[in-house]
């Protein structure tokens, strides 16, 4: 069994965030507010502007008291800024600190209710800490609006919060009036970044109106023996080159079976070996289709660097992928074969050499569950590469269940 530790101390650093607009579209939080605490405005350039553009970073980000912090906010798409339906009244009594109007009364949302979910990344953290966040968002509507709030760095944490709906709040009203969810302690990855990815849960879009973030001394360990480690390799079986090859060794190849460029939706991979060859009797199942890309022309990772990725560090791993298609949701594999004593750690990495900034969200689910959101392309986001070439997503123990195994 593993389990993961770390020592906390008290908050090294607070920094508040204020999303929304200005003028007809919301407004900007004053400083310092009128408790002596200092907001960074996530709002655009322009006054009365509904939206933000993709690639917009909020550079100079401070602290509480007015300080420079070195972080920037980076939007990897573009988000919708309202001020419509707002909480114009909080209450320190529910949210505390949180609790100024011109920070919960406008809010940042999809822009499109179909399009998946979106992202934002604060960069420039220190690796040495990890960050605790509050978040809040609210809308006055009847009809129920839900939201799920992901943010990862090495590890992940996630809620749903419902925003709106007939008599949520805590008087009775139809928007969230005190629900502020606090994360657990999110470690940066091995950029110093964290990334935030919100979607919905319901079919109407869901805002953000503020959040805090605390720096909290302390480093993210696991306790516990390490048993077995198992390899995978996601991608191509080599029958089209350019798209990627096998991984030769003691890894498992999770591979497309035929000549085309799809691992098939119940495609059945047993015998699954460890990194000394021997046999696990464990099974990985591929319930959904998968398409398959790398090599020459696919954007993979050819040349990895050992010092970043440790042993998956291999360049026929890394320079192919599984990716799900543009309108494909929910792609699913399922291990079976689990020890039900023990827990299951995972580390996940996905790299796509391109400017586009592209996030994906990761979901293990055993008796217990984890999500991770990684950033996986995007223009310098990590090196002076446009892809990820470094930073690893590390789950948290995962349980088996007892009449399933776990699912990705």
């Amino acid at each position: 069994m593993a389990l993961a530790a770390a020592t906390i101390n008290c908050a090294a650093q607070t920094v508040y965030f204020d999303f929304g607009g200005s003028g007809s579209r919301g407004t900007l939080t004053e400083n310092p507010d009128a408790s002596g605490n200092y907001w960074n405005n996530i709002a655009p350039a322009t006054e009365g502007a509904t939206s933000i553009a993709a690639k917009t970073s909020f550079d100079n980000i401070v602290d509480r008291q007015g300080a420079d912090t070195g972080i920037s906010l980076f939007l990897c798409n573009a988000w919708g800024v309202n001020g419509a339906g707002g909480l114009s009244n909080p209450d320190a009594a529910l949210l505390g600190d949180l609790a100024v109007a011109s920070a919960t009364t406008d809010y940042m949302f999809n822009t499109n209710n179909n399009e998946g979910g979106r992202s934002f990344v604060i960069r420039g953290l220190d690796s040495g800490k990890g960050y605790r966040f509050t978040i809040f968002g609210s809308r006055s509507a009847g009809d129920t609006r839900q939201g799920r709030y992901s943010i990862s760095g090495q590890n992940g944490w996630a809620t749903v919060m419902q925003v709106a709906g007939n008599g949520i709040g805590a008087n009775g009203e139809n928007q969230n009036t005190d629900n502020a969810p606090v994360s657990d302690i999110i470690y940066p990855d091995a950029s110093g970044n964290i990334t935030i990815y919100i979607t919905n849960e319901t079919t109407t879009y869901v805002p953000l109106s503020c959040m805090k973030m605390e720096a909290v001394e302390g480093k993210r360990t696991f306790e516990g023996t390490t048993g077995r480690t198992l390899l995978f390799d996601f991608g191509s079986n080599g029958s089209n080159a350019a798209r990627g090859t096998k991984t030769e060794g003691n890894w498992n190849n999770i591979v497309n079976g035929t000549a085309d460029n799809y691992c098939a939706a119940g495609s059945e991979f047993a015998g699954l070996i460890d990194n000394t060859g021997a046999d696990t009797g464990m099974t990985l199942i591929v319930n959904s289709r998968f398409t398959t890309n790398g090599g020459s022309g696919g954007g993979g990772l050819a040349n990895p660097d050992a010092s970043l990725l440790g042993d998956l560090a291999v360049g026929t791993a890394t320079n192919d992928y599984f990716f799900t298609e543009t309108g494909e949701t929910n792609r699913t594999m399922t291990f079976s074969g689990l020890d039900p004593r023990k827990s299951y750690r995972f580390t996940l990495f996905g790299t796509r050499n391109n400017a586009e900034c592209r996030v994906g969200l990761f979901h293990l689910e055993g008796i217990n569950e984890f999500y991770g959101a990684q950033q996986v392309a995007g223009n310098d986001f990590s090196s002076s590469a446009s892809q990820n070439t470094r930073n690893l997503l590390i789950s948290d123990p995962i349980f088996p269940a007892a009449t399933a195994s776990p699912s990705l």
